[in-house]
């Protein structure tokens, strides 16, 4: 009978000897590439004043066609800002008379209208401009609180608040400018 046994023990005794099964890992690298997307930046197409020679100093109030329209598509969470520049206004007035004066425009803040991503009227600055420069002038910072999320921005330009002075002996015709806004670091 010992001997029957013997067999039986011998395999107990290798199964004790053996290690339990162990679980064998591999490890697979992941990665993932986002490209960044593309920038795009578009001002208000037009201001236009209207006003009639009256003798006296006057504010005239313009009316705004189009909004700013800004995609940070990059990804970067980089701050961006919107300044605006001009020149002085065409046209050579007759001796005595005045023509309009950049210095008298005055450019109401723009008021945040939407974002793709979440952003509130808070999250961003927009500036009213007190008298336009040649020099830039920040309209719009995107990062205030120091969030430059990704996303479509639109901001609605204001009429009320956006006026140009115009002096007494201002001389009747059509003066033009262009007012050049400029996405600083988009």
């Amino acid at each position: 009978m010992i001997r029957k046994l013997a067999p039986l023990a011998l395999a107990s005794l290798v199964a004790m000897s053996m290690p339990a099964s162990a679980d064998i890992t591999s490890n697979t690298a992941t990665t993932v590439t986002v490209a960044a997307g593309t920038n795009a930046f578009t001002a208000p197409t037009a201001l236009a004043f209207t006003a009639t020679v009256t003798g006296a100093s006057q504010s005239v109030t313009g009316t705004w066609t189009g909004t700013f329209q800004i995609s940070d598509l990059s990804g970067s969470g980089s701050p961006w800002s919107v300044g605006v520049t001009a020149n002085q206004f065409s046209g050579t007035p007759p001796v005595g008379l005045a023509k309009p004066d950049i210095a008298n425009l005055n450019l109401a803040a723009p008021n945040f209208t939407s974002s793709s991503t979440g952003f509130v009227a808070g999250d961003f600055a927009t500036s009213a401009i007190t008298g336009v420069t040649g020099s830039s002038q920040t309209v719009i910072n995107s990062n205030p609180g120091g969030d430059a999320r990704p996303g479509n921005h639109v901001f609605t330009p204001v009429a009320a608040g956006t006026t140009i002075g115009l002096p007494a002996n201002i001389a009747a015709g059509t003066y033009t400018t262009n007012l050049v806004y400029t996405a600083i670091g988009l």
